[in-house]
């Protein structure tokens, strides 16, 4: 699993670097958490189960929900690493509650996640999936959950920060 032992290298080294560049002072330094992907329909896991897509069944994912369970675990661990890693040092955290992706997970009917089945030409094509629409990362309504989380955050910081009173719906 993932800890925070395995980041703190990182995030210290990311540091060291901003804080010897003068550009940005640590105190405004805004770390996010990563959205849950590992949902199917609700709050339990992605499994291999048969889902109706355009009124035919197909896999909703073909790893089993052992595999699904072990993600899930490992983005948690990941999300406490990062969360420990921003107040190490001296960060702000921008958290993506894990129940905003409840019932839009990776094998969910209205996933917010790109699929294998969408990646598979490119993957078969150039022998991997293109990074910035690549497997596991949100849809552009993933991303716009994540975005308006991190809003709440930021948007008060902003020279017009009275008007930060209303925010999209996530």
């Amino acid at each position: 699993m993932i800890s925070h032992n395995h980041c703190q290298p990182n995030l210290q080294q990311s540091r060291t670097g901003m804080d010897a560049s003068g550009l940005v002072p640590h105190t405004k330094v805004y770390l996010s958490q990563y959205p849950a992907f590992s949902y199917g329909n609700g709050d339990t896991v992605c499994g291999a189960w048969p889902v109706i897509t355009a009124g035919f069944p197909t896999l909703a994912s073909p790893l089993p929900q052992s595999v699904w369970a072990w993600f899930s675990g490992v983005s948690r661990g990941l999300n406490n690493a990062v969360k420990a890693g921003a107040a190490a040092q001296g960060w702000h955290l921008i958290a993506v509650p894990e129940g905003l992706f409840y019932g839009h997970g990776y094998c969910a009917s209205n996933s917010w996640f790109v699929a294998i089945l969408t990646q598979l030409p490119a993957l078969l094509t150039h022998g991997s999936p293109y990074n910035a629409n690549g497997l596991f990362h949100p849809t552009v309504r993933g991303a716009h959950v994540s975005a308006v989380m991190a809003l709440k955050q930021l948007c008060p910081l902003l020279a017009n920060a009275a008007r930060c009173r209303a925010f999209p719906t996530p």
